[in-house]
Formats: C-alpha cells, sequence, structure tokens
C-alpha cells in the first residue's frame, strides 16, 4: 500500500467514526430525553395512583355512610309506622266510646 492509499484509507475511517460518534451523540441526547420523560411520567402514575386510592377510600366511606342512613331511615321508618298503627287504635278507641251511648246516670 502506498502513502496515499494508507491516507485515503484512514481518511475514509476518520469520517465513518465521525459519522458514527455523531449517531452517538443524538442517540445519548435521545436516551437522556426518554429517562427525563420516563422520570415525570413514573411521578405522574405515582400521583395519580395516590389521588386513585384517595377517592376510592372516599367512596367507600361515602357507601358505608349511605348505607348506614338508609338504615337508620328504615328503622326510623319503621318506628313511625309503629306509632301511626298505635295512634290508630288509640283514635278508634276514642272514636268508638264517643259513639256509644252514655250509660244512664244513676241517681
Amino acid at each position: 500500500m502506498s502513502t496515499e492509499e494508507t491516507q485515503a484509507e484512514n481518511g475514509g475511517i476518520e469520517a465513518i467514526f465521525g459519522v458514527l460518534e455523531e449517531k452517538i451523540e443524538k442517540l445519548s441526547a435521545r436516551v437522556k430525553e426518554m429517562t427525563g420523560e420516563n422520570a415525570r411520567l413514573k411521578q405522574t402514575l405515582a400521583e395519580t395512583e395516590k389521588e386513585r386510592d384517595t377517592v376510592k377510600a372516599e367512596l367507600a366511606e361515602a357507601k358505608d355512610a349511605a348505607g348506614k342512613t338508609a338504615s337508620e331511615l328504615s328503622e326510623k321508618l319503621a318506628r313511625f309506622e309503629a306509632d301511626r298503627g298505635k295512634l290508630r287504635e288509640r283514635i278508634e278507641r276514642l272514636v268508638q266510646s264517643l259513639e256509644e251511648p252514655a250509660p244512664p246516670a244513676s241517681e
């Protein structure tokens, strides 16, 4: 090989290495971007999971409270219906006693 051929070959190799180095730099920059994006997405995911858990707990509490409220309302309704029945009986007895002829007055 002549000196000119060696220099041309070295120049070609340097050009190849230059292109490879440029590609590696671009890939390295892209990896850094992707790493930053990945970290941001992980943080957003963690925040979203925390918010989801909070909302899930609030929903469970609301369901529990609604169940208790419905139960309490059912109990109150049952008591009111029982009281209403008792009042109806008392009113019927009162009306019946008012409708009965008065006993003769004893002298």
